[in-house]
């Protein structure tokens, strides 16, 4: 609760609030996978498409999922009094959605890039990532462990469908890696 009230009351600033309002709408998966669509315009970015989209999917929509009806129930900090509520959510909080797609679309980007001259793509969709989830706290719709669960949920997907792509030879980074060496 202590980093929660810190978080949400304690940084409360005219400067920030619209910084995380931003950064929560990025975490939407419709403005991910829109963002994801522009890679559309750069055909050799064309092949990061379908990876990323199926990442947000299968940890938006599977992962999370199953944590938010499945397994843990649990109530959104925005009913604590003190808390300032800048969105109305509904229903349980954990995990952060918002958070779970950021971190999946992240993940995939670093796994994507590790080892190429496009690896600082990655670094930066992880600090977007992180941004994402500290927003979500900030505007008192999630506790810090909901944003972590988030995280780690994201970050599970990504890797299982990474993975899954690699192992059917649909996402081979072979000749990108080689370039960049």
């Amino acid at each position: 609760m202590a980093t929660f009230k810190t978080v949400n009351v304690g940084w409360h600033s005219d400067l920030l609030t619209p910084l995380f309002w931003l950064l929560s709408y990025t975490g939407l998966s419709q403005i991910q996978i829109g963002a994801t669509l522009l890679l559309y315009r750069w055909p050799e970015l064309r092949r990061f498409i379908v990876p990323i989209i199926a990442s947000i999917a299968f940890s938006g929509l599977v992962l999370a999922q199953i944590f938010k009806k499945l397994i843990v129930s649990r109530d959104r900090p925005s009913n604590l009094v003190y808390a300032i509520r800048q969105e109305e959510w509904w229903g349980n909080s954990f995990p952060s959605g918002h958070t779970t797609t950021a971190f999946a679309l992240a993940t995939m980007l670093t796994l994507m890039t590790v080892g190429t001259r496009r690896a600082w793509v990655g670094a930066v969709a992880m600090v977007w990532a992180f941004g994402v989830g500290l927003s979500r706290v900030y505007r008192g719709v999630h506790w810090p462990s909901d944003a972590l669960a988030g995280a780690c949920a994201g970050a599970l997907g990504a890797g299982i469908i990474y993975l899954w792509f690699h192992h059917k030879g649909w996402l081979d980074l072979t000749l990108e890696r080689k370039r960049s060496a």
